[in-house]
């Protein structure tokens, strides 16, 4: 019987348990996932803003190249940008109220250089641009803004081209070449963390300015580029060695430039470990306290049926009452015995409680002398939950 009250402890203990821990185990897992969602979008959310900042900087600065491309080409007739002074003049003037710029051209309808004005005069003396696909596509959409190309000049560079045409059908294309270096500042004003990077692509992957991790301008990503939304937008990948990154990119309006930010995880998982760590301490404590708590209840809810008198040996089971019609009886003992026994019973359909009273001497022995121990099967007091 103590074999069976030990087994029904610890069934209680473990059922108090499970009913605690389970609500709190579920509870801990919806903070652990709906924690990690809020700490990952409040990392991405600056990271997005400072991207779409950026993009909106790099169109500003190239619709304010193109706007004076396009102006000089408008205001100035093809014969005053066929005199050699005036467009030294003119390109002086542009050096010096926009910063990027690296020479300027005047084109004829055919391709062919009409005239210069920028450091590498006698390189481009008579150069033929005809089959050159910027040329080619400045002449159907009358402006066009180049990738990066390193051309005739043997390094990285960018052009911005327009075309005017005249009433009388006559038309010119200006060129002006911009220097890459001035992208680099517009990224250097990013202010990245480090392990961070940003840089432009083309929309086939070929980086038009310089990584600090992937490469140099005009070599291939490493890694799979996500494909660019207008608006800056944030994504998870990552890089040919495996390493978890944050990814930021967007397309750069009327150009195929697109501008893309890399930030290292590293950083963020570190953060968020130490948070996670805490996390699991606090459940560990809140399920040992529930542990404990069941077990201290268990101990004291156990210690509650009487123990005065050994009834493990002499109360007979439940079982071994006769289930006789609803009653009630009591039976008293000769009162030369000195002892009084007293056992109430009754049933209520098939619930069954029993409640057996009974006072002991110490004459005992006169029950044994005298038969009475023999008529009924009481012979202490107890509960039935005293029993097991």
């Amino acid at each position: 019987m103590h074999g069976q009250y030990k087994s029904l402890q610890h069934k209680i203990v473990l059922i108090m348990a499970i009913a605690a821990i389970i609500p709190l185990i579920i509870l801990a897992s919806i903070n652990y996932f709906e924690f990690q969602a809020t700490f990952l979008k409040e990392a991405q959310t600056p990271f997005r803003s400072m991207v779409g900042k950026t993009k909106n900087s790099f169109e500003l600065f190239l619709a304010e190249r193109s706007s004076t491309v396009s102006l000089i080409a408008s205001i100035y007739s093809y014969e005053e940008l066929a005199d050699t002074k005036t467009l030294r003049r003119i390109f002086l003037t542009m050096q010096k109220e926009f910063s990027g710029f690296a020479d300027l051209g005047l084109i004829d309808e055919k391709g062919r250089l009409v005239n210069y004005a920028g450091p590498y005069s006698r390189e481009l003396e008579g150069v033929d641009y005809s089959d050159q696909e910027w040329f080619h596509k400045v002449r159907v959409k009358n402006r066009f803004i180049s990738e990066v190309f390193s051309g005739f000049r043997h390094f990285p560079h960018m052009v911005i081209a327009v075309q005017h045409t005249t009433p009388d059908g006559q038309s010119w294309v200006v060129r002006a070449t911009l220097d890459t270096s001035q992208f680099d500042k517009l990224i250097g004003a990013m202010n990245l963390a480090p392990g961070s990077d940003a840089f432009l692509l083309n929309r086939d992957g070929i980086l038009q300015t310089d990584s600090v991790y992937y490469g140099k301008a005009l070599e291939k990503l490493p890694f799979t580029m996500p494909v660019p939304g207008d608006e800056a937008s944030v994504s998870e990948s990552r890089d040919s060695e495996g390493n978890q990154m944050l990814l930021s990119s967007a397309r750069i309006a009327d150009t195929d430039f697109v501008l893309m930010a890399v930030k290292n995880t590293e950083g963020l998982l570190r953060n968020w470990l130490i948070m996670r760590i805490d996390l699991l301490v606090v459940f560990a404590v809140s399920a040992l306290c529930i542990y404990f708590n069941a077990c201290g209840k268990a101990m004291r809810n156990a210690s509650r049926p009487c123990s005065r008198w050994s009834i493990r040996k002499s109360c007979p089971p439940l079982g071994a009452w006769p289930p006789v019609s609803p009653m009630k009886s009591t039976t008293r003992w000769p009162s030369s015995t000195r002892r009084q026994a007293s056992c109430t019973t009754s049933w209520t359909g098939k619930r069954i409680s029993r409640a057996r009273t009974c006072s002991k001497s110490r004459s005992a022995p006169s029950l044994r002398r005298s038969g009475a121990a023999r008529t009924s099967p009481s012979a202490c007091s107890a509960l039935p939950g005293a029993w097991m």
